[in-house]
């Protein structure tokens, strides 16, 4: 193991023991508080195709943001994942709602073999899950990689296009997350408190 894996893996275990201790309301009242926050975004307002994720245990909920595009009239896109060849894309799901999806492995849900895949180039917006996130946009993840290899093929979003976002309770907010040389930063990150904007110097601005 290189000290950057040992290092994460140490993260993890912390911040999961930390985690571990919250009541079901402190993750309820703190997820609705983000998916306010998310709303509010200009980001969010302009997006035509949002990317949202079924919540594992341990990660914002992020459906009220998926109610709210279906309010508005927005596309929805999920994470479909091939395990096979290690790959995510973002396919189609109903707005305003969830219903249809499958159930993969790991008891991961996701959107259905005949979910349409959307092209990343017409995503506005990428709520991105993980264990934990820096100031500085890093995010620490489960460890299989999906997301850093599905976010390097979006277009950036200095270009115009998604904006990738960090969802996150405060208690997932760490002072350095380890990262390797191919983890993708995000572009923001927000939590329950407040919204980080990650500025290109990598220093950071709260909102």
């Amino acid at each position: 193991m290189t000290d950057v894996a040992a290092a994460k893996a140490q993260a993890r275990r912390a911040v999961r023991a930390r985690l571990t201790s919250l009541a079901p309301e402190r993750w309820s009242a703190a997820s609705a508080a983000v998916c306010e926050r998310v709303i509010a975004l200009p980001e969010f307002e302009k997006a035509a195709v949002v990317m949202a994720y079924s919540p594992l245990p341990g990660e914002v909920d992020v459906l009220g943001v998926v109610r709210a595009c279906g309010e508005r009239g927005k596309r929805v896109a999920l994470p479909r994942v091939d395990w096979e060849s290690g790959s995510m894309v973002a396919a189609e799901v109903p707005a305003g709602g969830l219903d249809g999806l499958a159930t993969g492995r790991f008891g991961v849900v996701e959107p259905g073999a005949d979910a349409v895949a959307i092209d990343p180039a017409l995503i506005g917006l990428v709520l991105v899950p993980g264990v934990a996130f820096d100031t500085r946009g890093g995010r620490l993840g489960r460890g299989k990689g999906f997301y850093d290899r599905f976010l390097a093929g979006l277009p950036a979003h200095s270009a115009g296009r998604a904006l990738k976002v960090g969802v996150a309770i405060e208690e997932q907010i760490v002072d350095d997350v380890p990262m390797d040389k191919w983890d993708i930063r995000l572009d923001a990150v927000i939590t329950d408190r407040r919204l980080l904007r990650v500025i290109r110097d990598d220093s950071e601005r709260t909102a």
